[in-house]
């Protein structure tokens, strides 16, 4: 059965791509979750009769070709398995009651006693089932389960790989447009699989762990994305997605195929996070928190001496070379406030301005439909950050 869950979830997201949809506007369309249509894809679900007829209208897909591919029907197997087992739910909630070390050695005392395995048989199966469980946090442990020690490589070096990347799905400065199409083009790399899934969250449900990237059991590249936050229809989880999408993007090109053989065994090699310090307090969302504090501090760039700092800060250039084309931000400045750069006054706090600019909608006697950061699709400070490494405004 899982081997034709597969095979129907490979035919409907090509069925997908070949009507142009990316996944969560194909989830939109149809009225369904982004993380319950990736499952599909991914052939870990059903899909529902109501699914597959749907499919069949978007995807401009005869549905006796679905109904001939598609497994036997389930209704919400895994739901309903959760919903009426309360030993299952008491299971799944250990998470909040034992820290990750704890909870592995408890599945591994069952797995040797259930499955009488030993040694390397028992590690794998351990393995598979924490690939399928929510992660855990761990506290103050190194995000990365790979020591991956990353190339050397230049801002101006990875502008030109992120240009490169977007003029191979042609996207040239001639006719980009904003905002990039982050979604359809990682779904446009052959070598990369998009999926959706349950990651760590904070207590109030917001993501904690917003994305990972790492090997699946078929050697493939994978991009997770946690369904907290693909869910969300606020338009800070939208542009923390993308930007996280992006991210992880760059971590799949270039950071995946440097790990060990060795290391590929444990699929995962870097997670996107939320740093502690953007839990809610004081009646101010996370955003408004961190946009107040980066405005105020005077500290200087955070020195990067680990691998892991190289590879975050790569991936994190990367997002913005793709997301914010330095040719398309400089060009829509220009046109918003007529100059070419924009110098604080004496008094002025350059970081101040630049969040103006990006998020100001009407720049003398014209009213723009969008600021910078709406049109592109990023956060505010994404975009102040962005003014004041291009220069733009300082």
């Amino acid at each position: 059965m899982a081997t034709t869950k597969k095979t129907f979830g490979e035919f409907v997201r090509g069925a997908r791509f070949g009507a142009g949809l990316a996944l969560r506007e194909a989830a939109r369309l149809m009225d369904y979750s982004a993380s319950y249509l990736s499952r599909v894809e991914s052939g870990d679900e059903t899909a529902s009769p109501k699914l597959i007829a749907a499919m069949s209208k978007h995807y401009h897909v005869p549905i006796e070709k679905l109904i001939e591919l598609a497994p036997q029907k389930r209704i919400g197997v895994h739901g309903h398995m959760l919903e009426g087992s309360p030993e299952l739910r008491a299971l799944y909630r250990l998470g909040s009651l034992f820290d990750a070390d704890e909870i592995e050695e408890i599945l591994r005392g069952l797995l040797a006693k259930k499955l009488d395995l030993s040694g390397e048989e028992l590690e794998k199966e351990v393995r598979d089932f924490k690939n399928e469980l929510p992660r855990l946090r761990k506290g103050n442990e190194d995000l990365f389960a790979a020591n991956v020690r990353p190339r050397v490589l230049t801002r101006k070096r990875i502008s030109d790989i992120a240009e490169s990347f977007l003029r191979k799905h042609g996207i040239t400065r001639e006719n980009y447009l904003p905002p990039t199409p982050i979604e359809r083009l990682v779904e446009l790399e052959s070598d990369i699989r998009l999926r959706v899934q349950a990651l760590d969250r904070k207590k109030d449900g917001q993501p904690f762990v917003l994305g990972l990237s790492r090997w699946d059991s078929d050697g493939n590249k994978e991009i997770v994305l946690n369904m907290s936050l693909v869910d969300r229809k606020d338009e800070t989880s939208e542009h923390r997605l993308l930007f996280t999408l992006g991210h992880e993007l760059f971590h799949a090109l270039d950071h995946l195929p440097l790990m060990s053989a060795a290391a590929k065994l444990h699929s995962e090699c870097c997670r996107a996070v939320i740093d502690e310090s953007s839990i809610n307090r004081y009646g101010k969302t996370a955003a408004q928190r961190a946009v107040e504090s980066w405005q105020k501090r005077e500290s200087a760039p955070r020195k990067l001496r680990s691998p892991e700092d190289w590879r975050e800060w790569q991936s994190q250039t990367f997002s913005a070379e793709v997301l914010m084309p330095p040719w398309a931000i400089k060009k829509e400045f220009m046109d918003r406030t007529g100059i070419a750069a924009m110098k604080s006054s004496e008094n002025a706090n350059p970081k101040e301005l630049a969040f103006t600019v990006a998020t100001d909608k009407i720049f003398g006697s014209r009213i723009f439909e969008r600021s910078l950061n709406q049109l592109f699709k990023v956060s505010a400070q994404a975009m102040a950050i962005r003014l004041l490494t291009l220069k733009l405004v300082f």
